[in-house]
């Protein structure tokens, strides 16, 4: 039996894709609204700080109370499935990075421990990533979860933990949210929650005010034997 349970974000926290994602929102917007927005920006063209700390539906219903849009007008399913099939589009070649070390990190930690996916992205994007990042096969994408496939973090992590009843489980996140979605989650494990601030859009304080017991500055080999110390 696999004694841990490894949960993972990916944007902000294995990868960086707001370019993708700027676009993918970009061409859906003016589709579905008939108004342009992007991810990272505000309407009126000044840098949102706190869109990482988002859910695409939260980023979603953000903007359109920004542009004074009537939110009754829009339907966020019809939304999304059309976001999701232009990011499906835009993801192919659109560019994005991967942190450096995290390719090798990832390998060691999959040797031995259970690793899936936990994000608010969906599906077919994040899984495009994760295949053009070469991060695939190390994740058990069955048991991952994606927008739409949950209505909390906390009740995410409480689903994949009954699948799998590992006694140690670790969420890997960039977020507040990410740590005290773990810290809330009723399972009968040990809880470890690890902030990754390697996209430097929270801080280290932020994440442990959160609940973060371990805090990920850079994906290298010092890092990858504390972590593995830990989980």
């Amino acid at each position: 039996m696999t004694k841990s349970l490894l949960i993972f974000d990916i944007d902000n926290t294995l990868v960086a894709s707001y370019g993708i994602y700027d676009e993918a929102y970009r061409l859906t917007s003016r589709e579905i609204l008939g108004k342009e927005f992007i991810m990272t920006k505000n309407p009126d063209g000044s840098s949102d700080t706190i869109f990482s700390k988002m859910s695409n539906p939260e980023i979603l219903r953000k903007r359109i109370s920004q542009l004074e849009i009537n939110p009754d007008t829009v339907d966020e399913k019809v939304f999304f499935e059309s976001f999701d099939e232009n990011s499906r589009q835009v993801v192919e070649t659109g560019d994005f990075l991967i942190f450096e070390g995290v390719r090798d990190f990832i390998k060691s930690l999959a040797n031995d421990r259970k690793l899936v996916i936990l994000t608010s992205g969906s599906k077919k994007f994040q899984t495009t990533i994760l295949k053009r990042a070469g991060l695939s096969e190390y994740f058990d994408l069955s048991q991952s979860l994606f927008l739409g496939d949950y209505a909390s973090k906390r009740e995410a992590i409480e689903k994949i933990y009954q699948q799998n009843q590992t006694s140690i489980v670790a969420h890997f996140g960039d977020a507040p949210k990410d740590m005290s979605a773990i810290r809330e989650a009723n399972i009968g494990a040990k809880k470890v929650a690890i902030g990754v601030i390697v996209a430097e859009l929270s801080t280290a304080d932020e994440l442990r005010k959160a609940g973060a017991d371990f805090i990920i500055e850079k994906f290298d080999n010092a890092t990858l034997s504390d972590i593995e110390k830990i989980v």
